[in-house]
């Protein structure tokens, strides 16, 4: 079955730095991966300190040791703008963008020129956000989040239509009419980044071109015939939507040193206070618990034998795009790790 995957740049995390982020994104369009992603907050604070897209839980712990700030964390429309001009054919993808604390006007305009100047690469990956610090700092309620979601949404498809002129009379977004060019010349995909609920399936059946949510097999299994349904009764064609996954991978010619070196980075990644929510699906656990075990239980680890293994779970529940966080230590071993993943796991799935 063919699938298509997508390299999670250093945006955060011990590795962050703009070399990096160049290093790695031309390295992707170089080697033939379908898009180049980011990881997308707008501050960080200490407590998600290990909730991070490059390197690995021991080199935070050395920084904190040493009193360094533990990571930089680079904006995700900026970063994908300057690797826009630096590759040629991958899709440029936040994953996920976070819609609620971003103007949607702004936003819509900034999608719009950065889809036309990279000759249609960009996919409007949007999601509600789950760090609550974030909106703070942007002083929002993070109550308000949902709502402010499904309007914004509604603002995106207004402004990327072909309508020359579009007025918008909302709770939260108000404008007269108005001109909003450049127009598009193709369709800007929307997805919908986040998890296995009823208001993400309904969100995708009203606005989604795709669903990205994070997440092991089984839950693709149990989750995407009800997203289906959702799309059936909007009259969509749910082949048409691209189903995705974010994950990890830790990829190594030996494959119980690759697991070894990944365990504790995965195991950290979700031990900020915002994950101590009971889960919605699993309320007798909290998101920490659910998320821990399905990244561990889903993440691409191992060799290039199991890797293909596990991306084939993950191909016949229906997934067909993959966004790959590298667990590694150095810039040098991310590029070799997704030299061997391009050489010897991609052509199973071409």
């Amino acid at each position: 079955m063919k699938a298509k995957f997508g390299v999670r740049l250093p945006v955060s995390g011990p590795l962050a730095s703009p070399g990096n982020i160049l290093k790695i994104g031309q390295k992707a369009d170089e080697l033939g991966f379908d898009a180049i992603t980011t990881h997308d907050h707008v501050s960080h604070s200490y407590n998600e300190r290990y909730h991070n897209a490059g390197g690995i839980a021991e080199m935070v712990d050395e920084r904190d040791k040493q009193g360094l700030p533990v990571t930089n964390f680079y904006e995700s429309i900026a970063t994908l703008s300057v690797l826009a001009g630096k590759t040629q054919n991958v899709r440029l993808i936040p994953c996920s963008a976070v819609l609620p604390w971003r103007y949607p006007v702004l936003f819509a305009k900034q999608v719009s020129t950065l889809y036309e100047l990279s000759g249609g690469r960009f996919v409007c990956c949007v999601c509600i956000g789950n760090i609550e610090s974030d909106f703070r700092a942007m002083n929002l309620e993070y109550k308000k989040k949902a709502q402010l979601m499904n309007e914004y949404l509604q603002v995106l498809k207004l402004i990327f239509s072909s309508q020359k002129q579009v007025s918008f009379d909302g709770k939260y977004v108000k404008f007269p009419p108005s001109e909003f060019f450049p127009k598009p010349t193709g369709k800007i995909p929307i997805w919908i980044g986040g998890y296995f609920n009823d208001k993400a399936y309904e969100r995708v059946a009203n606005f989604g071109d795709g669903f990205l949510p994070g997440g092991f097999p089984e839950a693709f299994r149990n989750g995407l015939p009800k997203l289906r349904e959702y799309l059936k009764i909007r009259g969509k064609d749910p082949t048409k939507l691209e189903v995705g996954t974010q994950t990890f991978m830790c990829l190594m010619k030996d494959g119980d040193e690759a697991r070894r070196r990944s365990h504790y980075t995965i195991e950290s990644f979700f031990s900020g206070k915002e994950f101590d929510n009971p889960d919605r699906n699993n309320p007798d656990k909290t998101v920490r618990d659910v998320m821990t075990a399905g990244s561990l239980k889903g993440a691409l680890v191992g060799s290039p034998d199991q890797v293909i293994k596990k991306i084939e779970e993950y191909t016949t529940e229906g997934v067909e795009f993959f966004d790959i966080r590298q667990i590694n230590r150095t810039i040098e071993d991310v590029l070799d790790m997704i030299t061997l993943f391009a050489k010897e796991v991609m052509p199973s799935f071409n």
